[in-house]
């Protein structure tokens, strides 16, 4: 959830600004069960006392949690979370089928959202990752899925051009997503679904917002 509000600091006005939620488990929020997690891939890991590295990020990013909270993460269970985003990585890398683990609809709408809005960071653009549950035993019983879309400060600098996630050291998973044709096509059949309205629907939102 979000609400602007005009800021006012010692009685001077310093502007509009978006106060929004942070990102948590929660119904309404990001809606995982109490045996799932959501991830961020963090540019800041070092100063969480717990943290996991995959095996596709640069050194500057690491994985840290959102939930659970830390003080309920052992060494089996942070051993087992880091042994499960290896094997997904594994599985990129080499091209195989990944589509028991990875949900493509929600990897493909958090980057089409990224290169609607033109973002140029792309290392800073907090990427969080979710499951709504980890079971030993099953741990494809649900897919790993990507949102919510978080970090609006450096959106539409790039008219004309894909956001910054389709280059540099920064590309995440998506460097290997965008070489499977069911990736592309749920990215197409998204882009699809709100070329022709998204403009009109953003406008009208914004005549309405400048109304209020």
């Amino acid at each position: 959830k979000i609400q602007y509000v005009n800021v006012i600091l010692n009685g001077d006005y310093k502007g509009l600004y978006i106060l929004c939620e942070s990102i948590e488990q929660g119904e309404g929020r990001c809606n995982v069960a109490k045996n799932g997690f959501i991830v961020e891939d963090d540019a800041y890991w070092w100063n969480e006392e717990v943290y996991f590295k995959g095996g596709v990020l640069p050194y500057s990013m690491g994985y840290t949690f959102k939930h659970p909270d830390t003080d309920d993460i052992d060494a089996e269970y942070l051993l087992r979370i880091t042994d499960y985003f290896l094997e997904v990585e594994r599985r990129l890398e080499s091209s195989e089928d990944v589509s028991e683990y990875i949900d493509f609809n929600s990897f493909a709408a958090w980057l089409l959202g990224h290169d609607i809005l033109g973002t140029e960071d792309a290392a800073g653009s907090n990427r969080y990752i979710y499951k709504y549950d980890f079971i030993q035993d099953d741990i494809t019983h649900s897919q790993l899925k990507m949102g919510p879309i978080w970090d609006f400060d450096d959106i539409f600098r790039r008219e004309g051009k894909w956001s910054q996630q389709h280059s540099g050291n920064y590309r995440y998973y998506f460097r290997y997503l965008l070489g499977y044709p069911e990736f592309i096509n749920e990215f197409v059949r998204l882009w699809n679904s709100v070329k022709d309205t998204f403009y009109d629907d953003m406008m009208d939102y914004l005549h309405s917002f400048e109304q209020d």
